[in-house]
């Protein structure tokens, strides 16, 4: 039997509310096989809920 491994095949970033002016994605994407990484500032002073989803596949 051949072990399969999960790898990153996508992934992103979704704001939870709209998204208004002072507000920057400086990154997202995979950092290695197995994380995801996404990078935002909030210059508004109002709190931002977001979500980062990485999905994953089965490779191989």
């Amino acid at each position: 039997m051949t072990m399969v491994t999960p790898a990153l095949a996508g992934g992103g970033l979704n704001p939870n509310t709209p998204v208004r002016s002072g507000v920057y994605l400086y990154e997202s994407g995979p950092i290695s096989s197995t994380t995801w990484r996404s990078t935002m500032r909030n210059t508004t002073g109002s709190s931002l809920s977001v979500t980062v989803r990485a999905i994953c596949a089965n490779a191989g």
